[in-house]
């Protein structure tokens, strides 16, 4: 029965993210701007605001954001006096509000959440944390769907959204090599590519690890280890680079085009801003070890 019931939701899930990859990307393209300012002003994640936005608006498609600027579903409610549409949702002709502008919309999504007693819990969780996030929202009644927390995670993860959470945290490098590096969102894991210059020493250069009150030798953190080159190279079969501890995440998602939730996912961590400690930091996934079965002789 479990089983049934895990496959029917990922079948919704699914449902409920079958628009066009490239409609989402052109969507997160769009309004990307918009969610970094709204998170620096008021402390809503970019992440979760993107994938609400997508989900509210089926990528900025549906006929409710087309009529009205409304990207995030925010119903009347009581004491709102500004313009209004009619759609039905839960119930037939509905009161939603309308806006003059896609930054309108962005901007009173943010005031809706940042001053309702409902939400006050979420601005005590960890910005990056967009699973808490997610399951907040949904928690405190923001949609009365079922698996709108699970809907949102998803469209972080395969829309890599958590790298402009970093990126308003001040994470982002403009230009980490001799290249200019461009924030993209991907599906996909291109092939790495070799950086001009060794990448620890172009963030130890721009971002140095925090320095600990009262620690004996905290500088040792940003000594190489030796046993590891500059620049990419093989662990256990697997691409992989050795970083020092304060690096930024998302420095390396862009230096090595990355997704930045599959860079934590493939290295078991936490999605947090910056290294703890010095590492090896796997860039791509692990494959696992086809199943032997065991072989058995003739008996004579």
């Amino acid at each position: 029965m479990r089983y049934f019931f895990s496959l029917v939701l990922i079948f919704i899930v699914n449902i409920s993210l079958a628009q066009p990859a490239a409609t989402i990307h052109d969507y997160i393209d769009q309004y990307k701007d918009l969610a970094i300012k709204e998170m620096k002003r008021t402390g809503v994640p970019a992440s979760i605001k993107l994938a609400q936005g997508i989900h509210e608006t089926m990528a900025g498609q549906s006929p409710l954001v087309l009529k009205s600027n409304n990207h995030f579903g925010i119903k009347c409610k009581t004491g709102w006096n500004g313009p209004s549409v009619r759609h039905t949702d839960d119930a037939r002709n509905e009161c939603f509000r309308k806006y003059n502008s896609a930054a309108e919309s962005y901007k009173d999504h943010s005031n809706f959440l940042k001053g309702s007693n409902r939400y006050a819990s979420l601005f005590e969780l960890d910005p990056t944390d967009y699973e808490a996030w997610a399951k907040g929202l949904k928690s405190a009644g923001y949609a009365t769907n079922p698996i709108y927390a699970q809907t949102l995670i998803r469209l972080i993860e395969d829309y890599d959204l958590q790298q402009y959470t970093m990126v308003a945290l001040g994470y982002g490098v403009e230009d980490s090599t001799e290249e200019s590096v461009t924030v993209t969102a991907t599906t996909t894991t291109p092939e790495v590519r070799q950086p001009s210059v060794e990448v620890a020493a172009v963030i130890v250069e721009k971002f140095p690890p925090k320095q600990e009150e009262n620690s004996a030798d905290t500088s040792l953190k940003q000594i190489p280890d030796n046993r590891y080159p500059s620049g990419v190279f093989k662990e256990n079969g697997i691409r992989a680079i050795y970083i020092t501890a304060g690096t930024p995440f998302l420095v390396i998602a862009q230096q090595y085009h990355v997704p930045l939730a599959r860079l934590f996912e493939w290295n078991n961590l936490v999605p947090t801003t910056e290294a703890k400690f010095s590492q090896v930091l796997l860039l791509e996934k692990k494959i696992k070890s086809p199943l032997r079965l065991p072989t058995f002789g003739a008996r004579l």
